[in-house]
């Protein structure tokens, strides 16, 4: 990755993304999702987030020079490429001791700096990389194949989601034990196609698609078995919003995550 020399990148513009979402969610999306206390609390953290945008944006036009009046009905927002770095660089290097109740994310932690990096073009320091690459290995789980949040922690497909995806930028996918890979994740295949999350944890969508990620980015020869068409039927949709039940022939409830799935 070759560093980028701009101080500041440009994003789409603030309206329109107020626009897309704000303006959406308010109206047709926040009637279409069923209500319940986990989607009424990020809901309610989506729209913090849009007001944070909507005052950024009237301060960033509010900066620019007299004489760029386009740019200034535009109000586009800057992304201040060289101060995430430093942040995230630094959170690569020490996590500050509130992050202590993350301890089974580890993997998670390390993918999100790792990622936003990779993203904002940024050449990772050889020695953090493999200091990285280091530690994600054991979080490996040798007996049974997949990764856990910390070391010496259960297998979750999630956490191995994050961890083979961090592996894959920091260019260590050899790290992985392919064949126990492939036997944990052939034990968390159902009958109905879905994805346990571990064993004998919880399914929903989520699993299928950390399930193809890791398996697609380590090239398994199993690919195929592992994803194979589930009975005719058996996939739940909701063709009039579009929706997806949280696995296979599941009905939409007032729980069930519809529209925002986080990981």
């Amino acid at each position: 990755m070759q560093r980028h020399q701009q101080q500041a990148a440009h994003l789409p513009t603030a309206s329109s993304i107020i626009a897309l979402h704000t303006d959406e969610m308010t109206s047709a999306t926040a009637s279409q999702i069923s209500q319940s206390q986990t989607l009424d609390a990020q809901v309610e953290q989506e729209q913090a987030c849009y007001d944070c945008l909507r005052r950024h944006a009237a301060a960033a036009a509010a900066s620019v020079s007299s004489g760029d009046q386009q740019q200034q009905q535009q109000q586009q927002l800057l992304l201040l490429r060289e101060e995430h770095i430093d942040y995230l660089t630094r959170r690569l290097r020490n996590l500050p001791a509130s992050f202590s109740g993350l301890d089974a994310s580890q993997a998670w932690l390390a993918y999100w700096s790792v990622h936003a990096l990779y993203l904002l073009g940024e050449d990772l320091d050889d020695d953090i990389a493999a200091s990285l690459a280091d530690l994600l290995s054991t979080m490996q789980c040798r007996t049974t194949g997949g990764f856990g949040g910390g070391p010496h922690q259960v297998a979750h497909l999630a956490v191995t989601y994050a961890a083979v995806n961090c592996l894959c930028i920091l260019g260590r996918l050899d790290l992985v034990d392919k064949p126990a890979m492939s036997s944990w994740l052939s034990s968390l295949h159902q009958a109905d196609g879905s994805y346990r999350m571990q064993v004998d944890g919880e399914t929903d969508v989520r699993g299928v698609y950390c399930a193809v990620s890791v398996a697609r980015l380590l090239n398994l020869p199993e690919f195929d078995s592992l994803f194979e068409a589930p009975p005719s039927g058996s996939v739940a949709v909701k063709p009039t919003k579009a929706d997806l039940a949280v696995c296979p022939a599941q009905k939409l409830t007032a729980a069930t995550p519809t529209v925002h799935l986080p990981l």
